[in-house]
């Protein structure tokens, strides 16, 4: 490696070889809290052009060797560190013959890519964590991590940094328990302070957000008229209730995307935050449900969100172009690029325009049926063939700004809770699958972390289990998952018991779950039919819980909270809900 060209004042290389990893290693150890800080800083604003020159930074070669890597791990779920060099070289040359950016590069020309990227991991490893992370905003330090981690730097680097920079600003807070009327939150047009949502933001909106800087459970739950103890299922199914209720019209803050209307294009599921939801009250619950994405960040509970691509690239602030608006609206697209390319018809442009366009105004539709105008007045112009490219640029930019204000207040809420370069090392799939994890899986998934006790794998009623998860709708199988375990997402570490019936016929009872422990107890179906029968209208059908106890002797009316410490939380004013 070269010679350190910027010494830092007071440095001493004490003899060490003069290389950027064990300068910065030597420099760093010997430094207190505030100097190093300062000093890494000062480090970080003069090394950063250099380093940057250094790599190409915006070299796609670059992004395509780390992406071919990070597959390579991510299929055999190994770190980098376990992989050895020449097999990530054979790799990465093998995909440079589909690779535009890699191809041509010689042996020598990747193993020097390999030996750059892998100095820059470990300096990045090594630096990183002597950051104050407490910081609500670091900006040098942010902005030169995401202009670089995400891209350069191994997934499995980054998501090791992450994961210690959230175990190192875990906070313990006052123990919560809740209590929830769930019989209040149900029917149709039920007042918002009825809703689990409501309740929930009632209780908590003034309480100080270290309540979600936890790897652990927020709070208890004890929901009124259902007798369930909570050691995590009722935890994770309120969790599940509020995020059904954001995901529906339930409440005023999300709608569905046009894509989820219309079921056609990418993220059919989806939901986007409505642009109308502009008031202080409205400010109030994205930032309380930018929290709880912070504290899924942190507990690794996810949140059952549909949410485009679009948004998680707002949220990080990364770029976006027409085709992230493809991932909420694919007919809006299909108009854009039909404006953009009236050239293509030549001579019959105009007529072509005027045949299908004619009477267009200077106006869209957003996703919340917001009618508003691209330009001044522009209900009152007429879109006329020379301004088509205007038109087109302008319903781009509406489309991908309809909800920014939103977003800013959800990126609030989060940054309550996580620190901001947490979410600089990320890529916007990588935050949503922390997040919400995935919205569906593959059966083979859950099977390989399944535990079987009191019987095997090749018992029938296992296998009659698994055949009908195989055969399920993506809906029902997400409904499996939160019957047995409060969720609808993976991860979920399964236990598959034995229901013992020993003076009942098996075909006459249905299985039975305990959330807390992701437990299921399966009868000894005679046939797969009656497997297929008893455990799809169980899933379907089970929504409440009651078996730990009798309620009527437990419950109080709700909704209800008791702190488990004579010191209320420092209140944070941001999250006071208005009269």
């Amino acid at each position: 490696m070269q010679p350190l060209k910027y010494k830092p004042e007071g440095y001493n290389a004490l003899g060490v070889p003069d290389t950027w990893l064990e300068r910065v290693d030597t420099y760093f150890s010997t430094s207190n809290g505030t100097i190093l800080q300062r000093r890494l800083m000062r480090l970080a604003e003069l090394a950063t052009p250099k380093m940057g020159a250094k790599l190409h930074i915006q070299s796609e070669a670059y992004r395509e060797f780390v992406s071919v890597v990070d597959s390579m791990c991510l299929e055999g779920k190994k770190d980098v560190l376990q992989l050895k060099e020449e097999a990530i070289l054979a790799a990465v040359a093998e995909a440079a013959v589909s690779s535009e950016s890699l191809k041509g590069k010689t042996h020598a020309e990747l193993s020097s890519m390999f030996v750059v990227l892998n100095h820059l991991c470990k300096l990045t490893a090594t630096v990183v964590p002597l950051i104050y992370f407490d910081l609500y905003n670091a900006p040098l330090v942010s902005k030169m991590l995401q202009a670089t981690a995400p891209h350069y730097i191994w997934h499995t680097t980054r998501e090791a940094i992450v994961a210690r920079i959230l175990k190192e600003t875990n906070s313990r807070s006052d123990h919560f328990r809740i209590t929830i009327n769930r019989s209040k939150a149900k029917g149709t047009q039920i007042p918002f302070t009825a809703t689990v949502f409501g309740q929930t933001l009632m209780l908590l909106a003034d309480q100080h957000p270290r309540i979600f800087k936890t790897s652990k459970r927020f709070w208890t739950v004890n929901f009124v008229g259902e007798g369930a103890e909570d050691a995590g299922g009722p935890f994770r199914e309120h969790i599940s209730d509020i995020c059904a209720e954001l995901m529906s019209d339930t409440l005023p803050l999300f709608v569905p995307t046009a894509n989820n209307v219309n079921n056609a294009g990418e993220c059919r599921e989806g939901f986007v935050p409505r642009a109308g939801a502009t008031s202080l009250r409205h400010a109030t619950m994205f930032r309380f449900v930018g929290r709880m994405m912070g504290g899924a960040l942190r507990n690794g509970e996810p949140l059952n969100l549909y949410l485009p691509r679009l948004f998680w690239k707002k949220l990080l602030r990364c770029p976006v172009g027409l085709s992230d608006v493809a991932s909420m609206d694919q007919t809006c697209v299909q108009c854009i690029l039909e404006f953009a390319g009236l050239s293509k018809y030549g001579e019959a442009a105009e007529e072509v325009f005027d045949s299908t366009f004619e009477g267009e105004t200077f106006t869209t539709t957003l996703s919340d049926s917001t009618l508003v105008d691209l330009i001044p007045d522009g209900a009152q112009t007429i879109v006329t063939y020379n301004r088509c490219k205007e038109y087109a640029d302008a319903l781009t930019k509406a489309r991908l700004d309809e909800f920014d204000r939103q977003v800013e207040w959800v990126r609030d809420g989060l940054l309550n809770v996580v620190p901001e370069i947490v979410l600089a090392l990320m890529q916007p799939h990588e935050l949503e699958a922390r997040t919400c994890g995935k919205p569906d899986y593959m059966v083979s998934e859950l099977k390989a972390d399944t535990v079987y006790e009191g019987l095997t794998a090749e018992d029938r009623r296992v296998k009659y289990m698994w055949q009908v998860l195989e055969e399920a709708t993506p809906k029902q199988r997400r409904l499996f998952l939160r019957f047995v375990s409060g969720r609808e997402r993976l991860p979920v570490k399964l236990r598959v018991l034995p229901f013992v019936t020993p003076n009942r016929d098996p075909n006459s009872v249905f299985p039975k779950a305990a959330t807390c422990f992701f437990a299921i107890e399966v009868p000894d179906y005679t046939t797969i039919e009656i497997m297929r029968h008893k455990l799809i209208y169980t899933v379907e059908n089970c929504a409440e819980i009651d078996t730990d106890f009798r309620a009527r002797e437990t419950d109080e009316d709700g909704p209800l909270l008791h702190i488990g410490s004579e010191d209320r939380p420092e209140d944070d004013p941001s999250l006071i809900v208005p009269e």
